[in-house]
């Protein structure tokens, strides 16, 4: 499953908002229902036909993995790449991991991002540019869901920060790791709520006019 950012930011391919769209109806709170299937170690029997579990295991399109270990230093390429999808697919496994309050925001740092998500970023065994920037991508996630669609200009300013996260993530991450749809991953543990599914939504369904593109390994690096 590989859905990349589009040139004028975080608006992403069709396929990502019917994943969002699908998983909105599978149920939301304590009840909310993990879009990979909720068989674990540890699990029950298996959810009845029909149930939101069942609803949503139609979706898996990975298996149900088990915690990542801690790894001691920095990994970089494909066993970076292994390593992060692998811990993202464990968090949304295990929903409760994840910041399931009843606002859009959820609990949010001094910097406007998501805790539950800036602390998951801090444990990868990533170097301190390479936290940056997916702490930059997190950002323009939040933004992109908190945003007023009705704004054609706030619309257009995420989109540039989107775009300027997804250059910062090919500046700051070796081809190897790149376009591996690692991102995918953090946009469904960004949105992670019925509420949050339909304003993420709504932003790829609103206008968007042209933006401006650079380079694409111009650095756009920004520090939260």
């Amino acid at each position: 499953m590989q859905i990349s950012h589009l040139k004028h930011g975080h608006r992403r391919a069709v396929l990502s908002i019917a994943i969002l769209g699908a998983l909105a109806g599978c149920g939301g709170g304590s009840n909310y229902a993990s879009p990979v299937s909720s068989t674990s170690q540890n699990s029950a029997a298996s959810p009845a036909p029909g149930t939101p579990a069942t609803q949503a295991a139609t979706l898996q399109w990975w298996p149900t993995p088990a915690q990542p270990q801690p790894v001691q230093g920095v990994l970089s390429g494909v066993p970076l790449r292994q390593y992060i999808q692998a811990s993202e697919r464990y968090m949304l496994a295990n929903p409760q991991l994840l910041d399931q309050t009843a606002t859009l925001a959820g609990v949010t740092n001094a910097h406007g991002i998501r805790v539950d998500i800036y602390n998951w970023i801090q444990t990868l065994p990533i170097t301190p540019a390479q936290m940056a920037a997916m702490v930059q991508d997190a950002h323009a996630l939040q933004d992109a869901i908190l945003v007023d669609t009705t704004n054609a200009q706030a619309v257009a300013n995420v989109d540039k920060e989107g775009m300027a996260a997804a250059h910062c993530d090919s500046y700051s991450f070796p081809i190897a790791f790149n376009g591996s749809g690692w991102s995918t991953g953090l946009e469904l543990m960004t949105a992670n709520t019925p509420a949050r599914q339909a304003a993420y939504i709504a932003f790829n369904k609103a206008p968007h006019g042209p933006t401006d593109v650079p380079p694409w390994n111009t650095n756009t690096c920004v520090t939260y």
